[in-house]
């Protein structure tokens, strides 16, 4: 009979040491609450995280810049134009990337990493994509065409700006000497080219406000900020409203990340 007793005691220890469902829903439910309230949180570390090395990616574009200058007597290499056959071949990376080999010209550098001209933000299916558009048409060389930072040429001083053709290809440039305020000119920054679903582009960013279905905006991709490359070689972020008032960007031309 004691050992019976003492089985007894045992089972119902066990019995009562369960969790009944409305227990286990209870602890479930916290669980999901603060799982929301920890994941928002750490979604915007990550962005925290990714602005952080958005700027040091910047910084080293810079670096490239510099020393782009430096080889080419104050000129800082921007981007093409002329005619739409001819005006991908010239973009700033380009003239900056190790990777991209020369073509028939000669305004090429060995500065930077293909990887630094990428925003963190840029996932690796947008990287691969773009990727597999800078193969030229013999499969000879290679040129940057959807990928890489907007640059700020349409915002530079005109007294500042400098062309010349070379083999049909007309290179703009920035003379830096002619900068006066180079910390109020932004040289690169986060961008999002309509066409191409939003992508990032080394285009120029726009300067007005009309034909933006198919304009490379500004993208304040971190946190409601833009990060961008200034003309002195520093790196810094900017809102909506900054890019507004102290660059002269078109609200318009503004994107904002949800």
């Amino acid at each position: 009979m004691a050992s019976h007793k003492h089985g007894s005691l045992y089972s119902n220890h066990w019995k009562s040491a369960r969790f009944t469902l409305i227990e286990l829903l209870v602890v479930i439910g916290i669980i999901a609450i603060l799982a929301g309230m920890l994941l928002p949180a750490l979604n915007k570390a990550k962005q925290k995280a990714q602005s952080i090395t958005c700027l040091g990616k910047l910084k080293q574009c810079g670096l490239g810049f510099g020393m782009y200058a430096n080889d080419y007597n104050s000129l800082n290499g921007m981007i093409s134009s002329g005619n739409s056959d001819n005006l991908w071949l010239a973009r700033w990376p380009s003239l900056l990337v190790k990777e991209y080999k020369p073509g028939s010209y000669t305004t090429y550098g060995n500065y930077i990493t293909e990887n630094e001209q990428f925003c963190p933000s840029v996932g690796p299916e947008r990287k691969k994509a773009s990727k597999g558009t800078v193969l030229d048409g013999g499969g000879n060389y290679r040129q940057p065409f959807n990928i890489g930072y907007g640059c700020g040429y349409d915002y530079l001083p005109s007294d500042a700006k400098h062309k010349y053709v070379e083999n049909g290809v007309t290179y703009a440039f920035v003379n830096t000497k002619r900068l006066k305020t180079p910390s109020k000119i932004f040289f690169l920054m986060d961008s999002s080219y309509i066409p191409h679903g939003g992508s990032q582009n080394c285009n120029s960013i726009t300067a007005n406000e009309t034909n933006l279905d198919k304009a490379n905006l500004a993208y304040a991709v971190h946190v409601g900020q833009a990060n961008m490359l200034l003309g002195d070689g520093h790196a810094a972020s900017a809102n909506r409203a900054a890019l507004t008032i102290d660059y002269n960007v078109p609200a318009g031309a503004i994107r904002v990340k949800k």
